[in-house]
């Protein structure tokens, strides 16, 4: 069966989920900015779900054209390969690291979802590197990935739900939606999930969305 990037997306979201893939991210996410490794493991998800059918290729682009993080290649039956969706990645945090303030990567947000909005109205042309453009979604020309972390310490208060409703709203101010829906959304890849590391207990939190104008 072939798969667009919307289908490919839930499937990812699941993988996420996993055991012993959502601990290895909660512990990345701790780290700092974690979207080129979370877009890695996209490209990773993709090649094996679809069994090398999809590719994806990453900072995609000739030198005199706008780079587009990921591209979703297919191959038609001629062998040639074409470009069939275009993704902008985008991850969203409530603190740069550990020793942050639990909601001091706020200050990120407006410049990421300005970044985003603006991005999402680039229009595919027939060629993009080298590939021809045959997008499967006529209706949305690049997609937004957008990962959005929460962590905090074992005895914060748990403000997640503040911190995600505020990501919505700021989002909605924007004219940005879910990809089937009139208003963006977020879901879950895995919640709460403990971690420990320097000494500390850590729970953290994903949620997703594909986004788009």
């Amino acid at each position: 069966m072939q798969r667009g990037i919307t289908q490919l997306f839930h499937g990812f979201r699941k993988y996420l989920g996993q055991r012993g893939v959502r601990r290895r991210i909660a512990i990345i996410q701790l780290s700092g900015r974690a979207e080129d490794y979370l877009v890695k493991e996209f490209v990773y998800y993709i090649a094996q779900e679809t069994g090398g059918s999809r590719f994806c290729e990453v900072n995609s682009g000739r030198s005199n054209q706008r780079k587009v993080d990921i591209v979703l290649l297919k191959m038609p039956q001629d062998g040639s390969e074409v470009a069939e969706a275009f993704v902008e990645a985008k991850f969203i945090r409530n603190r740069h690291r550990r020793g942050d303030k639990a909601m001091g990567a706020l200050d990120e947000l407006s410049t990421t979802l300005n970044d985003l909005r603006r991005q999402l109205r680039f229009v595919p042309q027939g060629t993009h590197g080298k590939h021809r453009v045959r997008r499967r979604s006529k209706a949305t020309n690049v997609y937004g990935l957008v990962f959005t972390s929460y962590a905090r310490r074992s005895g914060e208060q748990d403000e997640s739900a503040q911190y995600f409703e505020r990501v919505i709203n700021e989002a909605t101010s924007r004219g940005l939606k879910y990809h089937d829906l009139p208003k963006p959304y977020l879901r879950t890849a895995f919640s709460e999930e403990p971690v420990k590391v320097m000494g500390s207990r850590w729970y953290v939190t994903l949620r997703m969305g594909l986004w788009r104008t």
